[in-house]
Protein backbone atom coordinates (compact mmCIF):
# COMPACT_ATOMS: atom_id res chain seq x y z
CA UNK A 1 0.00 0.00 0.00
CA UNK A 2 1.38 3.39 -1.21
CA UNK A 3 1.00 5.96 1.51
CA UNK A 4 -0.15 9.54 0.57
CA UNK A 5 1.63 12.72 1.78
CA UNK A 6 -0.26 13.93 5.18
CA UNK A 7 -2.54 16.92 3.66
CA UNK A 8 -4.30 17.79 7.41
CA UNK A 9 -3.52 17.07 10.92
CA UNK A 10 -5.03 18.60 13.77
CA UNK A 11 -6.61 20.75 11.83
CA UNK A 12 -3.50 22.24 9.65
CA UNK A 13 -3.05 22.07 6.23
CA UNK A 14 -0.22 21.13 5.19
CA UNK A 15 1.24 22.08 1.41
CA UNK A 16 4.80 20.86 0.11
CA UNK A 17 7.13 23.00 -2.18
CA UNK A 18 9.34 20.00 -2.94
CA UNK A 19 11.32 22.36 -5.49
CA UNK A 20 11.34 25.06 -2.74
CA UNK A 21 12.05 22.45 0.17
CA UNK A 22 9.60 24.33 1.69
CA UNK A 23 6.73 23.24 3.99
CA UNK A 24 3.50 25.56 4.33
CA UNK A 25 1.37 25.28 7.49
CA UNK A 26 -1.59 27.24 7.54
CA UNK A 27 -5.36 27.22 8.92
CA UNK A 28 -6.99 28.36 6.22
CA UNK A 29 -10.27 26.14 5.77
CA UNK A 30 -10.44 26.53 10.17
CA UNK A 31 -10.14 30.61 9.60
CA UNK A 32 -12.83 30.69 6.67
CA UNK A 33 -15.25 28.33 8.72
CA UNK A 34 -14.86 30.36 11.91
CA UNK A 35 -15.85 33.92 10.23
CA UNK A 36 -18.39 32.55 7.65
CA UNK A 37 -20.45 31.18 11.03
CA UNK A 38 -19.94 34.61 12.97
CA UNK A 39 -20.49 36.29 9.73
CA UNK A 40 -17.18 38.16 9.55
CA UNK A 41 -16.73 36.24 5.85
CA UNK A 42 -17.87 39.48 3.89
CA UNK A 43 -16.74 42.38 6.31
CA UNK A 44 -14.16 45.06 5.24
CA UNK A 45 -10.59 43.89 4.90
CA UNK A 46 -8.35 45.21 7.34
CA UNK A 47 -4.62 45.15 6.46
CA UNK A 48 -3.21 45.18 10.09
CA UNK A 49 -4.32 42.88 13.77
CA UNK A 50 -5.35 46.14 15.44
CA UNK A 51 -5.24 50.12 14.47
CA UNK A 52 -2.32 52.41 14.88
CA UNK A 53 -1.99 53.54 18.04
CA UNK A 54 -4.62 51.61 19.44
CA UNK A 55 -4.78 51.53 23.35
CA UNK A 56 -6.76 48.65 25.30
CA UNK A 57 -7.18 49.83 29.15
CA UNK A 58 -9.63 48.64 32.01
CA UNK A 59 -11.23 51.90 32.12
CA UNK A 60 -13.08 50.80 28.91
CA UNK A 61 -14.54 47.56 30.77
CA UNK A 62 -18.45 48.60 31.28
CA UNK A 63 -19.64 49.25 35.38
CA UNK A 64 -21.29 45.91 36.80
CA UNK A 65 -25.18 45.75 36.05
CA UNK A 66 -24.59 48.38 33.46
CA UNK A 67 -26.77 48.27 29.89
CA UNK A 68 -23.45 47.64 28.25
CA UNK A 69 -22.26 44.89 30.52
CA UNK A 70 -25.41 43.21 29.48
CA UNK A 71 -25.36 43.78 25.75
CA UNK A 72 -21.59 42.60 26.05
CA UNK A 73 -22.73 39.15 27.55
CA UNK A 74 -24.49 38.45 24.46
CA UNK A 75 -21.50 38.52 22.03
CA UNK A 76 -19.15 35.85 21.84
CA UNK A 77 -16.28 37.86 23.19
CA UNK A 78 -14.11 35.03 24.16
CA UNK A 79 -15.33 32.47 21.79
CA UNK A 80 -13.67 35.69 18.99
CA UNK A 81 -10.56 35.60 21.36
CA UNK A 82 -9.96 32.22 22.25
CA UNK A 83 -10.37 31.01 18.42
CA UNK A 84 -7.65 34.55 17.49
CA UNK A 85 -5.64 32.82 20.48
CA UNK A 86 -5.30 29.14 19.30
CA UNK A 87 -4.45 30.61 15.93
CA UNK A 88 -1.49 32.79 17.16
CA UNK A 89 -0.16 29.81 18.94
CA UNK A 90 -0.39 27.47 15.76
CA UNK A 91 0.62 29.41 12.52
CA UNK A 92 0.21 33.22 12.70
CA UNK A 93 2.50 34.55 15.08
CA UNK A 94 1.83 38.08 13.32
CA UNK A 95 -1.55 38.33 15.70
CA UNK A 96 0.42 37.20 18.94
CA UNK A 97 0.59 40.56 20.60
CA UNK A 98 -2.85 41.76 19.36
CA UNK A 99 -4.64 38.51 20.71
CA UNK A 100 -2.91 38.40 23.78
CA UNK A 101 -3.89 42.31 24.97
CA UNK A 102 -7.44 41.75 23.77
CA UNK A 103 -7.31 38.12 26.41
CA UNK A 104 -6.52 40.48 29.53
CA UNK A 105 -10.03 41.86 29.44
CA UNK A 106 -12.51 38.35 28.75
CA UNK A 107 -13.73 38.48 32.15
CA UNK A 108 -15.25 41.67 31.06
CA UNK A 109 -15.36 43.25 27.70
CA UNK A 110 -16.41 46.28 26.85
CA UNK A 111 -17.51 47.69 23.62
CA UNK A 112 -13.98 49.36 23.06
CA UNK A 113 -12.44 46.04 23.22
CA UNK A 114 -15.51 44.30 21.15
CA UNK A 115 -14.40 46.47 18.06
CA UNK A 116 -11.04 45.62 18.94
CA UNK A 117 -11.65 41.84 18.07
CA UNK A 118 -14.20 42.28 15.16
CA UNK A 119 -10.93 44.65 13.73
CA UNK A 120 -8.77 41.16 14.07
CA UNK A 121 -11.67 39.64 12.50
CA UNK A 122 -11.52 41.57 9.49
CA UNK A 123 -7.37 40.82 9.47
CA UNK A 124 -7.79 37.22 10.02
CA UNK A 125 -10.25 36.87 7.36
CA UNK A 126 -8.49 39.09 4.71
CA UNK A 127 -5.32 37.18 5.19
CA UNK A 128 -6.28 33.78 5.90
CA UNK A 129 -4.42 32.07 3.11
CA UNK A 130 -0.89 33.32 4.99
CA UNK A 131 0.77 30.48 7.12
CA UNK A 132 3.95 29.48 8.69
CA UNK A 133 7.11 28.76 5.96
CA UNK A 134 9.30 25.67 7.38
CA UNK A 135 12.15 25.24 4.89
CA UNK A 136 15.34 26.71 3.17
CA UNK A 137 15.02 30.20 2.58
CA UNK A 138 16.85 31.45 -0.20
CA UNK A 139 16.64 35.49 1.29
CA UNK A 140 18.05 34.45 4.47
CA UNK A 141 21.78 34.40 5.35
CA UNK A 142 21.13 31.52 7.08
CA UNK A 143 20.36 29.39 3.88
CA UNK A 144 24.61 29.39 3.29
CA UNK A 145 24.67 27.00 6.33
CA UNK A 146 27.28 24.62 5.79
CA UNK A 147 26.53 22.12 8.84
CA UNK A 148 22.82 21.52 10.27
CA UNK A 149 23.80 23.02 13.45
CA UNK A 150 24.42 26.79 11.81
CA UNK A 151 21.86 28.99 11.03
CA UNK A 152 20.08 29.48 14.16
CA UNK A 153 19.22 32.91 15.56
CA UNK A 154 17.07 34.32 18.55
CA UNK A 155 15.57 37.73 18.50
CA UNK A 156 14.21 39.38 21.45
CA UNK A 157 12.33 43.05 22.32
CA UNK A 158 10.36 44.32 24.92
CA UNK A 159 7.55 47.20 24.59
CA UNK A 160 8.95 49.17 27.70
CA UNK A 161 5.74 49.93 30.21
CA UNK A 162 3.33 49.12 27.51
CA UNK A 163 0.16 48.75 29.56
CA UNK A 164 -1.27 51.66 30.92
CA UNK A 165 -3.73 50.06 32.83
CA UNK A 166 -0.29 49.12 35.44
CA UNK A 167 2.68 49.80 33.45
CA UNK A 168 3.92 46.71 32.81
CA UNK A 169 6.09 45.84 29.92
CA UNK A 170 5.58 43.23 27.77
CA UNK A 171 8.18 40.69 26.28
CA UNK A 172 8.34 39.18 22.72
CA UNK A 173 10.95 36.17 21.53
CA UNK A 174 11.57 34.79 18.20
CA UNK A 175 13.67 31.47 17.33
CA UNK A 176 14.38 31.22 13.68
CA UNK A 177 16.67 27.94 12.08
CA UNK A 178 17.99 28.23 8.73
CA UNK A 179 15.75 31.10 8.18
CA UNK A 180 12.32 29.50 9.26
CA UNK A 181 10.64 30.87 12.45
CA UNK A 182 9.46 27.91 14.68
CA UNK A 183 8.85 29.80 17.89
CA UNK A 184 7.94 32.44 19.52
CA UNK A 185 6.29 34.28 22.24
CA UNK A 186 4.53 37.47 23.28
CA UNK A 187 4.49 37.83 27.58
CA UNK A 188 3.09 40.32 29.67
CA UNK A 189 6.37 41.46 32.27
CA UNK A 190 5.34 40.69 36.22
CA UNK A 191 8.38 42.60 37.05
CA UNK A 192 7.79 46.36 36.93
CA UNK A 193 10.79 47.46 34.52
CA UNK A 194 12.04 51.38 35.87
CA UNK A 195 13.57 51.72 32.51
CA UNK A 196 13.81 50.85 28.80
CA UNK A 197 17.21 49.19 29.71
CA UNK A 198 15.17 46.92 32.31
CA UNK A 199 12.49 45.87 30.33
CA UNK A 200 15.06 44.60 27.53
CA UNK A 201 17.42 43.36 29.99
CA UNK A 202 13.80 40.94 31.36
CA UNK A 203 13.12 40.21 27.49
CA UNK A 204 16.51 38.75 27.14
CA UNK A 205 16.38 36.85 29.94
CA UNK A 206 13.31 35.27 29.09
CA UNK A 207 14.94 34.86 25.13
CA UNK A 208 17.66 33.23 27.18
CA UNK A 209 15.75 31.15 29.28
CA UNK A 210 13.84 29.72 26.77
CA UNK A 211 16.84 28.86 24.39
CA UNK A 212 18.52 26.80 27.40
CA UNK A 213 15.66 24.70 26.58
CA UNK A 214 15.04 24.87 23.02
CA UNK A 215 19.05 23.77 22.98
CA UNK A 216 18.21 20.42 24.42
CA UNK A 217 15.33 19.91 22.56
CA UNK A 218 17.89 20.16 19.40
CA UNK A 219 20.30 17.67 21.25
CA UNK A 220 17.44 14.89 21.29
CA UNK A 221 16.84 15.51 17.39
CA UNK A 222 20.81 14.72 17.28
CA UNK A 223 21.72 18.50 16.01
CA UNK A 224 24.35 20.32 17.85
CA UNK A 225 24.26 23.97 16.84
CA UNK A 226 27.02 25.88 16.28
CA UNK A 227 28.09 28.03 19.08
CA UNK A 228 28.13 31.37 19.60
CA UNK A 229 24.12 31.72 18.65
CA UNK A 230 23.45 34.88 17.36
CA UNK A 231 20.77 37.15 19.96
CA UNK A 232 19.53 40.08 18.44
CA UNK A 233 18.20 42.91 20.23
CA UNK A 234 17.59 46.81 19.52
CA UNK A 235 19.01 48.35 22.75
CA UNK A 236 22.71 48.77 22.81
CA UNK A 237 22.64 49.98 25.95
CA UNK A 238 21.92 46.30 27.45
CA UNK A 239 24.19 44.89 24.73
CA UNK A 240 27.28 47.41 26.39
CA UNK A 241 26.69 46.53 30.05
CA UNK A 242 26.50 42.99 29.48
CA UNK A 243 29.38 42.59 27.33
CA UNK A 244 31.66 45.31 29.10
CA UNK A 245 30.30 43.97 32.51
CA UNK A 246 29.23 47.36 34.11
CA UNK A 247 27.27 47.43 36.67
CA UNK A 248 26.01 50.99 38.16
CA UNK A 249 23.73 51.74 41.39
CA UNK A 250 21.06 52.11 38.83
CA UNK A 251 21.52 48.53 37.33
CA UNK A 252 22.87 46.69 40.54
CA UNK A 253 19.66 45.35 41.57
CA UNK A 254 19.42 43.37 37.95
CA UNK A 255 22.36 41.18 39.31
CA UNK A 256 20.82 37.92 38.88
CA UNK A 257 19.93 38.28 35.31
CA UNK A 258 22.63 40.23 34.34
CA UNK A 259 25.08 37.73 35.13
CA UNK A 260 23.10 35.02 33.88
CA UNK A 261 23.05 36.59 30.73
CA UNK A 262 27.14 37.34 31.07
CA UNK A 263 27.87 34.00 31.57
CA UNK A 264 25.89 32.62 28.57
CA UNK A 265 28.62 35.42 26.53
CA UNK A 266 31.58 35.10 28.23
CA UNK A 267 30.98 31.42 27.39
CA UNK A 268 30.88 31.62 23.86
CA UNK A 269 27.11 30.61 23.35
CA UNK A 270 25.15 33.47 22.54
CA UNK A 271 26.99 36.82 20.84
CA UNK A 272 24.84 39.65 21.60
CA UNK A 273 24.00 41.50 18.27
CA UNK A 274 22.11 45.19 17.15
CA UNK A 275 19.32 44.82 15.35
CA UNK A 276 17.80 48.37 14.33
CA UNK A 277 14.49 48.75 15.89
CA UNK A 278 12.86 49.53 12.67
Amino acid sequence: VKLEDTRQLCGLEIIRYREKRQIVLRQTHAIRSFMREHRFDKAKAETLPAPSGQVLTVLDCPEDGSSEQLEMRELPYRTVVGFCLFISVMTRFDITYTVNSLARFGSNPGKVHWNAAKHLCRYLNATAERGLILGWNRNSGASNATSRGEGFEVFCDASWASNIDDRHSTSGYGFTYEGSLFAWWCRHQYILAKSSFESELIALYGGITELTWIRFLFQDFEITLTLPIKVYVDNQSTIDQVKRHCITKRTRHNNVRYFSIAEYVTGGIIDLLKLMGS
